[in-house]
């Protein structure tokens, strides 16, 4: 938890990051302008629509923008030379990382959510803007949340690797516009296991999904912790 709350301070006083919030802050007016402009005439079909868009792309690339401002900060800061010394381990560093950035991806999520959900509420034309959808909706966005950084996990890898912060973003620009090539790709793998939370299903296939991505971010986690633990600082 202390480690959590440093992230989060560090990353409050990063410029970087506030560029990164402003952006998404922008994203989620234009959002927000788009449902209440939309002539779905269902809040499950508005949800779609938002949903689908920011899902397939800006979403993965957000991340992959945070992710390389997270690690970045370390290295531009020169702040691994005095964490490293003390008591605290690679593996606690590098899961504290992962643990921000679900939070972060997160709180993100709920924001577009609440959006979704505020012009489903002023609108109060839609039929289907009752309990049970606005939780499937809820549950959508939660589960992207959490999906997200175990999706991008080899952008963590390479962005610990290389130590860049421009790689990152163009690596991930590449790695969410191959996406739907392959079915095993951790962001199809997301898509699939959110859809079947969204339709109340959960088959073969989601299964082959959950077991696929958990085994990528094992790997790339893995792989990462011992190129930190190979660095002398």
């Amino acid at each position: 938890m202390t480690f959590l709350l440093c992230e989060f301070k560090k990353w409050k006083r990063n410029r970087l990051s506030l560029g990164i919030l402003i952006l998404f802050l922008v994203y989620i007016i234009i959002s927000f302008d788009y449902a209440f402009n939309s002539e779905k005439n269902s809040f499950m079909g508005l949800f779609e629509a938002v949903y689908q868009d920011f899902s397939g792309g800006v979403f993965t690339i957000f991340s992959g923008i945070l992710i390389g401002s997270v690690f970045f900060i370390e290295e531009k800061n020169e702040t691994l030379k005095s964490i490293f010394p003390i008591p605290f381990s690679k593996t606690q560093f590098f899961l504290g990382k992962i643990i921000f950035l679900t939070v972060i991806s997160i709180i993100f999520c709920i924001l577009i959510f609440i959006s979704v959900f505020f012009v489903g509420f002023v609108k109060g034309n839609y039929s289907d803007f009752q309990i049970s959808n606005i939780l499937i909706t809820f549950l959508a966005f939660i589960s992207l949340g959490i999906l997200a950084p175990i999706a991008l996990s080899p952008i963590c890898l390479l962005t610990v690797a290389l130590k860049g912060y421009v790689i990152s973003i163009v690596a991930t620009v590449f790695y969410t516009v191959f996406a739907p090539s392959f079915f095993l790709h951790p962001i199809a793998s997301q898509q699939i296991i959110i859809q079947s939370v969204i339709n109340h299903s959960f088959d073969k296939t989601t299964l082959i999904c959950l077991i696929s991505m958990s085994i990528i971010f094992l790997i790339c986690s893995f792989v990462s912790i011992k190129i930190l633990k190979t660095r002398n600082y």
